[in-house]
């Protein structure tokens, strides 16, 4: 009796792994095998050699697009000078010579306003070296299948297809354009900015060269009004130089454009803003046994137009003067306001130890004359600091032919020339200095009185 009981005990254990194994079966093979290429259940309309196309036409919306193909690549029909990327050409034809469907939805069709492929959306007439010509018609978009019903001349059918077919053939021509660069230039390696409109012209260079003893730590130089080369604001200078390095062209908006289009985007020869750019360009160094960065001189030039839209809002457009396109400009507001700036630096008297040899100073009556690099370690020092502050020395505003009592007068000889600085008392809490070509500039009293204390202390 047990024996039998065992027995039956195995009998269940056995059907129950059998039933299991057969069920697990079942589901595996109803799962997906990652390893196996994915049937392609789609439909193929046209199948033809990509290389006989010869020419593709559409229109969209208002504008008609044409290619043909050369043997120098595709063309614009309108205009072979046209600068056309090769990609979206090269793309439709692909696209063309390979249609396929989703699925196919009629073999036949009694009424093509049902799909709405009597007025169709889109419809591509393509030609091959044969001169076999074919038609490629869109119709309604379905929103919930999320695709257009289509058909190929030569068959009486309808198909339905994706969008990605469809958004091969949504570009105009300027969305077309092989588009121009600008040079890619940190604001470091920019030697010189020039701009020239209809108002004037103006430059902003690092050039110190003709800028007597102006340099460094005065990094920007410029022309004033006499012609003299001069160390303007530091801040407006690299604030220049760092819009002009962070302007790009954006999309093209006209290819060509006549006297009138001009005059829209403001880039008449009367309207239009001229910048030229100088800048350092790096050169791969082939010599790895030696650190040194090479450097080329390099320049470009841009036609800035500055106009408003309907809105009335500020647009900026550029054109570069050998292309035949406009393009919108990105940056150009950061770059409009920096050009604004008038770059007086507010410096009384610019001069430094690297060019001062000597300077000699009367107080009171009372003359000195200071060597700098003189054996007295200390005595340097004392001199460095005043020169120093000579040299941050700021003005807050002008006065013309006011000058009272002298308070101090300091001449600066660098080896080659003099300059001289005078400082006059104004009123009870500024004084009025002049310095080289410049006049009437007022300085805060405490500055001053700082700068007389130090000279003093050199001497005890």
């Amino acid at each position: 009796m047990k024996k039998s009981v065992k027995l039956i005990s195995l009998l269940v254990v056995l059907g129950l792994l059998i039933a299991g194994y057969v069920i697990y079966g079942k589901y595996a093979a109803e799962q997906p095998d990652d390893t196996q290429t994915p049937e392609d259940t789609s439909v193929e309309m046209l199948k033809i050699d990509v290389g006989t196309i010869s020419k593709i036409e559409y229109s969209l919306e208002t504008e008609n697009v044409a290619f043909e193909k050369t043997e120098d690549g595709w063309i614009w029909s309108g205009d072979a000078e046209f600068p056309l990327s090769q990609s979206y050409p090269e793309n439709m034809a692909s696209t063309l010579s390979s249609l396929k469907a989703i699925r196919e939805i009629s073999d036949g069709f009694e009424n093509e306003a049902d799909y709405g492929l009597d007025s169709p959306s889109l419809a591509v007439k393509f030609i091959t070296n044969t001169e076999q010509e074919y038609v490629f018609s869109l119709g309604d978009y379905n929103t919930i299948a999320e695709g257009y019903y289509a058909k190929i001349s030569g068959k009486n059918k309808v198909y339905f297809v994706d969008s990605v077919t469809a958004d091969a053939f949504g570009y105009g021509m300027l969305d077309m354009i092989k588009s121009d660069k600008l040079p890619s230039v940190d604001a470091e390696s920019i030697t010189k900015v020039e701009y020239v409109s209809s108002s004037g012209s103006k430059y902003i260079t690092t050039d110190s060269t003709g800028a007597e003893f102006y340099a460094k730590p005065y990094v920007f130089f410029s022309k004033d009004d006499n012609g003299k080369l001069i160390a303007v604001d530091g801040k407006a200078g690299g604030e220049l130089m760092s819009a002009i390095s962070k302007v790009y062209l954006g999309n093209a908006v006209a290819y060509k454009p006549d006297n009138q289009a001009l005059e829209q985007y403001s880039l008449t020869e009367k309207t239009r803003i001229l910048v030229s750019v100088d800048y350092k360009k790096k050169v791969e160094n082939s010599d790895s046994n030696t650190s040194v960065n090479l450097t080329t001189n390099e320049k470009y030039s841009l036609y800035i137009g500055v106009t408003a839209d309907e809105e009335g809002n500020t647009v900026y457009y550029a054109m570069l003067p050998e292309s035949n396109v406009v393009y919108k400009l990105l940056g150009g507001a950061t770059v409009a306001e920096a050009m604004k700036a008038d770059f007086k630096s507010n410096l009384v008297c610019p001069v430094t130890t690297d060019h001062a040899v000597s300077f000699k100073c009367e107080i009171g009556g009372t003359n000195s004359v200071y060597f700098y690099n003189s054996a007295d370690v200390e005595k340097n020092e004392k001199i460095t600091s005043v020169i120093n502050k000579i040299s941050a020395l700021t003005y807050t505003g002008t006065v013309n032919g006011i000058k009272g009592e002298l308070v101090f007068k300091t001449t600066f000889d660098t080896g080659e020339k003099e300059y001289v600085l005078n400082v006059y008392k104004y009123d009870e809490e500024s004084y009025v200095a002049s310095f080289d070509v410049f006049d009437g500039l007022i300085i805060p009293q405490e500055r001053v009185d700082d700068i007389i204390n130090s000279l003093k202390d050199i001497n005890k």
